[in-house]
């Protein structure tokens, strides 16, 4: 739920200088202070702007109960305010708790769950990189100062001295909290059992619940908030992402793996091998930069290549974004990473349940997940198109020179699919064609007067590209065909040859589309 006001606006200044007046903070720590963590002052017992006490207002306690029912609930609120330009104040409740997806994680011999929701990443570190600030132990991480919760101390869990730190990035609402760990096992997605049958025998303060694996074994779930507020971690207003970033390690059977679902803003979303995943990260679209004809951005000190999704798909995207997703794969050698418009989740993925019709070049194959056409990215194809771009780049650039001292040609594209149509489109107009577009067979006979060119679909209603094939060779026995479809196995290439197909292309390879058209063009 969020309210917003265009009128009525917070001034950090003034809170923080309201809460040194009342003895909510020091002169320091307010001077220490960030933007957002002086909007949160608001919540502070006590705090209050009021001149004057009344009956319903200058006690401060409003709205330290307003977040306090609301985290018991297991939500999160939310402010954004800029003086001169209103406020904003959003509220996140979950509709249920009854099923979890969960990071599990090793600390002594015992094994804990921690809400995917609020999980941002996980890294490893030198022991050595721990500091100490005011009494607590931080990191630096980023540029950001993170402090740190060791779990098996939090727990009172014995546990041997590791070489290295494993850290999962916690982030509830603004606060964030880096939680030590001796390693990670995996995710899962749990059904959980309250514990309040067993809260007035022990006490429970840092678990929220426990769930019973495949295997019988119980794993408690561990309550982030409660964990925040023992480590009273704070962080300045960041943009939550609702997509756990982090390192998983997942034991794949042969035919079901774990993959991240993308999408890039059409009906299509693409399930993207997690194993080679190190981690996510939200960044302005104006990072990404264009170096000697890469495509790059400057991450953790270093020039990372990257790929946008449409590199691989060939569809294009429906709206440019102001913000993307970075995936960031593979080891230091190979690093690069791939820019996708939204995040789904992360969802297992079963072969067996694999369909062809979208299998061509990056695509591996194509399934039905969610009621939504999910097109399956092959293992390598992002590290095999980082390599690729440049020299593609170079090929495009001079196809296109090429072609700009040629005679231009009018292209008729008959598809019933309004993604394909687009796609296609746009790579014969970027290489300079006029282009005519056709909904199905029937409606491109209606379309030929002046067409250089006809590309065609396979499996169209009304009638198919075969169909349409023939009928057009009947009255214009010279025009030549490109049927891009993702059959092209021998038969369905015999029975387009006989039918006059000229060319046979992949449907999601626009740049070999190109290539055909320029060599088979009525000129």
């Amino acid at each position: 739920m969020s309210r917003k006001s265009a009128t009525r606006w917070m001034d950090p200044e003034k809170l923080k200088a309201k809460a040194v007046e009342k003895g909510v903070i020091t002169q320091e720590e307010a001077e220490a202070m960030s933007h957002g963590q002086a909007l949160r002052l608001i919540f502070a017992p006590g705090f209050s702007t009021a001149e004057k006490v009344s009956d319903v207002s200058g006690r401060g306690v409003g709205m330290d109960v307003v977040r306090s029912n609301i985290e018991k609930l297991k939500g999160v609120i939310e402010l954004e305010s800029a003086v001169g330009k209103g406020s904003t104040v959003k509220i996140k409740i979950p509709l249920t708790l009854a099923i979890l997806p969960t990071l599990h994680c090793k600390v002594g011999s015992e094994r804990y769950g921690i809400p995917l929701a609020s999980v941002k990443e996980t890294v490893r570190m030198p022991c050595s990189e721990v500091q100490t600030i005011r009494g607590k132990s931080v990191v630096k991480l980023r540029e950001e100062i993170l402090p740190l919760a060791f779990l098996r101390e939090v727990l009172d869990v014995e546990s041997a001295p590791l070489p290295e730190l494993c850290v999962v990035v916690l982030q509830v609402g603004a606060q964030r909290l880096g939680c030590v760990v001796d390693d990670t096992i995996g995710q899962e997605e749990v059904v959980i059992k309250p514990l309040d049958a067993i809260k007035h025998i022990c006490p429970t303060p840092f678990f929220s619940g426990a769930a019973i694996l495949g295997n019988g074994t119980i794993t408690l779930i561990v309550d982030v908030s409660e964990l925040m507020r023992l480590v009273h971690a704070g962080g300045g207003p960041q943009e939550d992402i609702s997509i756990d970033n982090r390192q998983l390690t997942i034991d794949n059977s042969k035919d079901v793996f774990m993959a991240l679902l993308v999408e890039d803003g059409g009906a299509e979303q693409y399930a993207l091998p997690i194993k080679p995943i190190k981690k996510i990260e939200n960044i302005p679209a104006s990072e990404i930069e264009i170096v000697g004809g890469r495509k790059v951005v400057r991450n953790d000190g270093n020039v990372l290549p990257v790929v946008h999704l449409y590199d691989i798909t060939n569809f294009p995207p429906s709206k440019p974004e102001s913000d993307v997703y970075l995936v960031i794969m593979g080891e230091d050698a190979e690093r690069t990473g791939l820019v996708v418009n939204g995040l789904r989740g992360i969802k297992p993925i079963d072969r067996r349940e694999a369909e062809d019709c979208f299998s061509s070049g990056g695509i591996a194959f194509s399934m039905v997940l969610g009621g939504r056409v999910t097109l399956v990215i092959a293992d390598g194809t992002v590290f095999q198109r980082s390599r690729d771009y440049l020299n593609s780049q170079r090929a495009s650039s001079a196809m296109e020179a090429a072609l700009v001292s040629q005679k231009r040609g009018r292209i008729l594209v008959a598809d019933d699919s309004a993604v394909a149509r687009e796609s296609i489109r746009k790579f014969l107009l970027e290489s300079g064609f006029d282009v005519v577009l056709a909904v199905d067979g029937k409606d491109a006979l209606q379309k030929l007067s002046g067409i250089d060119l006809v590309v065609t679909d396979l499996e169209m209603p009304e009638m198919n590209g075969y169909e349409l094939t023939r009928a057009i060779k009947k009255e214009h026995p010279g025009l030549p065909i490109i049927m891009v479809t993702t059959r092209d196995g021998e038969e369905d290439r015999l029975e387009g040859l006989k039918a006059g197909v000229d060319d046979y292309q992949a449907k999601l390879d626009g740049l070999k589309l190109v290539h055909s058209v320029q060599r088979h063009i009525k000129r």
